[in-house]
This record gives structure tokens, sequence and C-alpha cells, in this order.
């Protein structure tokens, strides 16, 4: 390949610029490494419509985004590894001790109240009152706090919350323990839950409402 020293051209400062701009975003979203020739090649032969080209587009789209989603994941696994160990070493604890329950899932959930009435299908319209924690202690979300129970679809939040609830009787309050997969994952939500978070719930089932 030529080695470029200058810009003698429009075409080739915006083409130049566009090779800055293309690079400052692959070094930004973690891309280490790139074979040059190959990425050159790949431009040609879509700007070329006489070229050969060795993907089709819809493969080429499933490449990138699986490449940039192992990056992503790789990245928050060594920014919040302490989080994946914490959540290992408590639900190994927990699952041992009397009265918790632990689903193929990893879903685990302990009885406080039984509940007398019907369990809701997936797609229930269901009103609760929760209470949501950090593994730390910490609370980001509570319905009693803000007076008001909530209302939703049983199979319209987190994986977690739509099994449990599909086990639950009417009048039923269950304490949930949510592994980080059946909850928000490695995205996360918002500024407190971050990726690879456990969560914990205090779930109260006052009425199904289909």
């Amino acid at each position: 390949m030529e080695k470029v020293t200058s810009l003698n051209s429009e075409t080739d400062s915006v083409s130049y610029a566009v090779g800055m701009l293309e690079g400052r975003n692959f070094r930004n979203s973690g891309m280490e490494d790139i074979n040059e020739y190959a990425f050159v090649a790949g431009m040609q032969h879509v700007m070329d419509s006489s070229e050969t080209q060795l993907l089709t587009m819809e493969e080429s789209d499933k490449i990138v985004n699986d490449y940039f989603q192992r990056m992503r994941q790789k990245m928050n696994e060594e920014q919040f590894g302490e989080n994946i160990k914490a959540e290992k070493e408590f639900l190994a604890a927990n699952g041992q001790k009397e009265g918790v329950v632990t689903t193929g899932s990893g879903l685990q959930y302990e009885i406080i109240e039984e509940g007398t009435g019907a369990t809701p299908g997936p797609t229930s319209q269901v009103k609760v009152h929760y209470r949501g924690t950090l593994l730390s202690g910490e609370q980001f979300d509570s319905s009693y706090d803000r007076g008001e129970p909530a209302e939703f679809t049983v199979n319209g939040v987190i994986p977690g919350w739509t099994e449990a609830l599909m086990m639950m009787k009417e009048g039923a309050k269950w304490k949930l323990y949510i592994p980080s997969e059946l909850a928000y994952g490695e995205r996360g939500a918002g500024g407190q839950i971050k990726p690879y978070s456990m969560l914990i719930f205090d779930v109260e089932l006052l009425e199904i409402k289909e």
C-alpha cells in the first residue's frame, strides 16, 4: 500500500479525513487490531461494482455486530468483574439457606406469604408492591416509598420478575434474588444498577387485573 505523505486535492483531503474519523471510531470502540489491506479492499469492493465482494452486506453486518458485542462484553467483564464474583459467591451461599428455592434458570426466591388467589399468565396485567435493592443493600426503587403500587404486563419486565410472577398466587409476598443475567445483564440500568449487578426484590402480588 502506497504511503500517503501529502494531500494534493480536495478528494485527497476528504478521503484522509474520512479515514481519520473511522480510525478514531475504531480506537474509541476498543478495536485493537485491523488489517489495513483487508479494510481498503472491503471499501474498494463496495465502491467498484466490477469487483467481487468476499462477503454479503448481511454477513458483514453480522460479523461487525458480533465482534463489537464480544468486545463490549470483554471490557464490561474486566471493569465489573467484582460484581460477577460477588453475585456468584452470594447465590452459592444463599441457595443453601433453609426456605430459599433455586430454579433451573438460576432465579432464587423465598416465600414470605403463600397467597391464596389465582396465578397470572405471561400476558396478565398485574398490580404489585415492591422494593428493589442491590447486593450492597442500597435501595434503587420502591413502590412503597412512592405510595402507589405498580401495574404492568407480566412478560413486560425483566426475565427474573416474569418467571417469579408466573409462580406466585394473588396475595403472595416473595423475596426474589435475581442473577444479573435475568435482570439487566451486561447493560446495567441507569446510574445505580451497574453491569452484571444481581438484584434483590421484596414483591407483593396484590391483584391480577386481566
